[in-house]
């Protein structure tokens, strides 16, 4: 009997994964979900000590909290090294996203601060530890309904705060943020915009594709409901453009098939470029329209002098996440009283330089070329789609904000569980036309047997 579609791929790999998956305790699930989500950056203003109405947030962090976040990183690096056949393979599967964490290393000798950009590449490294622990013990499926029900929690946990300790869920008149944000929520987080930005990435993917991973379906619309009213009390801009963007992205895009697909991407292509250009109008519009405020302006001055910063580096950068150090958060806030360049784009040239910016781009591209080369059993196919919109958002929410790179945050998660994730599906699938050529093949051999049975019939 012919095998169903989601397992003529390669029966014993899919076998082997979901033996895998069925063999990981619930306790064991239960830790990576947590483990992802400190790597979000929960109560951070709680945790380090700040007081969330003084006037510096930004570098009053207590050793304490440093120490955990160094800690922190050898749980996932435990786990590889004891799942090492596993973990090489994957990271072998990834190998271009390898090459610019390695290439990234390589360059903090030539950093601004090298202690300083060591300490915090070393958080970075926790974040792909993480993920790559969760696709070495997981199933994709497994992997994803573990952040599924991770972002649900979270946003429980956010509304908790507000309501529970409104000092340090609510933004207040007297902090550095105070002037144009007094009243607006932050939940977990240090920003109204963290917040907005994790709940309207979240809201974008579960949308569309978390149907299938939050069970009951109760559960999957009150969590909507919730991030929903996390970007509204936020009021932030970006986590409105992702809640609109992923949607159509994945309508337009990913959901059509054939021709549909091409001119699905056409439309898309023109939606998102219209919206990102004109966002400042747009999100101006609905957010005066539920009694909101919100400036964009400035920006563009913003820009200009990051690039300046990124010329003065342009081959080794300044070493990673130097951006965020005292002396360059001083220097942007003497010139614009933001702390850094409102562009994720333009801090990786400043952190990373060119070379290893090209080489991340190039990742990123291998990344969406391996998965979607491939045709993948029907169940990995919402998995797929989940990632490539975690992909979208990461790269969509660095045209303004700066946390995709950072060490520790929701973006930075979300751009590893899509990267690796990614790369992780090459294992599932072979590469489109191979299953037509595979079912001609076998049809050949079936009428090649039909006929000398007839044959010996005939004989007889």
């Amino acid at each position: 009997m012919a095998q169903p579609p989601s397992l003529t791929v390669s029966r014993g790999r899919s076998t082997v994964a979901r033996e895998r998956s069925a063999s990981v305790s619930t306790l064991e699930k239960f830790g990576w979900g947590l483990l992802m989500f400190w790597l979000t950056g929960p109560w951070y203003l709680l945790l380090s000590g700040a007081n969330p109405s003084g006037a510096n947030l930004l570098n009053s962090v207590s050793p304490l909290y440093s120490y955990i976040s160094d800690v922190v990183p050898l749980i996932p690096l435990a786990v590889l090294i004891y799942d090492r056949n596993r973990a090489l393979a994957l990271l072998r599967r990834c190998w271009p996203f390898a090459a610019f964490l390695l290439l990234t290393m390589l360059l903090l000798v030539t950093a601004q601060d090298v202690k300083l950009c060591i300490l915090r590449f070393w958080g970075y490294l926790g974040t792909v530890f993480a993920v790559l622990g969760v696709f070495t013990r997981l199933s994709p499926k497994q992997a994803l309904r573990c952040l599924a029900y991770m972002l649900a929690a979270s946003f429980v946990l956010n509304i908790l705060t507000v309501f529970l300790l409104p000092r340090y869920g609510i933004t207040g008149g007297t902090d550095v943020y105070g002037a144009s944000s007094s009243g607006e929520w932050r939940g977990l987080y240090n920003h109204k915009n963290v917040l907005g930005q994790f709940c309207g990435v979240s809201f974008g993917v579960l949308v569309v594709t978390g149907r299938d991973l939050l069970r009951p379906t109760a559960l999957w619309l009150v969590s909507l409901a919730l991030a929903l009213l996390c970007i509204y009390k936020a009021s932030s801009s970006t986590g409105l453009v992702l809640a609109a963007i992923l949607p159509g992205i994945y309508y337009g895009l990913l959901w059509p098939r054939g021709v549909f697909r091409v001119l699905g991407g056409i439309a898309v292509a023109i939606g998102c470029t219209a919206i990102l250009l004109l966002r400042g109008v747009v999100v101006d519009s609905v957010l005066r329209a539920l009694g909101k405020g919100e400036t964009l302006s400035g920006r563009t001055d913003i820009w200009h002098v990051a690039r300046e910063f990124a010329g003065q580096y342009p081959i080794t950068g300044a070493g990673y996440d130097y951006s965020n150090s005292a002396e360059m958060t001083a220097r942007f806030f003497k010139l614009f009283n933001v702390p850094n360049a409102h562009n994720a784009y333009l801090d990786a040239l400043i952190n990373l330089g060119w070379i290893d910016t090209a080489v991340l781009g190039a990742a990123v591209i291998g990344a969406l070329v391996a998965a979607w080369s491939r045709r993948l059993p029907e169940q990995l196919e919402g998995v797929r789609n989940a990632l490539t919109l975690f992909l979208a958002a990461w790269l969509i929410s660095g045209t303004d904000e700066v946390m995709a790179m950072k060490p520790l945050g929701a973006l930075p998660l979300f751009g590893a569980v899509a990267i690796i994730g990614l790369y992780n599906l090459k294992r599932y699938g072979e590469r489109i036309g191979a299953p037509a050529r595979a079912s001609s093949a076998a049809s050949s051999r079936s009428r090649s047997r039909s006929r000398r049975v007839d044959q010996g019939v005939a004989n007889a």
